[in-house]
């Protein structure tokens, strides 16, 4: 399985930082990923910006990326947050 997220700025400020935290219900497990430093502990991930793309202007987004491998069901992940 492959995922891009994006983040988009909608508001009327720059964003100077991002992080997005989410978990899954099944057995996924990350195994590559881009454009993010991204943790998995246990079924929860956390990916946060890199000094590249940290910042977002308004109506600007920033994207990252991974892959990830299963067994058995590929459940929707759960919990997401977006924080700045």
């Amino acid at each position: 399985m492959t995922a891009t997220v994006r983040i988009t700025n909608n508001t009327g400020k720059a964003i100077t930082g991002w992080k997005v935290t989410f978990s899954y219900t099944g057995n996924q497990t990350v195994n590559n990923f881009w454009s993010t430093a991204l943790v998995q502990t246990g079924k929860a991930i956390s990916a946060t910006n890199l000094s590249y793309n940290g910042s977002i202007a308004p109506n600007a987004f920033a994207e990252f990326g991974f892959n990830a491998a299963y067994s058995g069901s590929n459940l929707d992940p759960i919990d997401l947050a977006v924080t700045y």
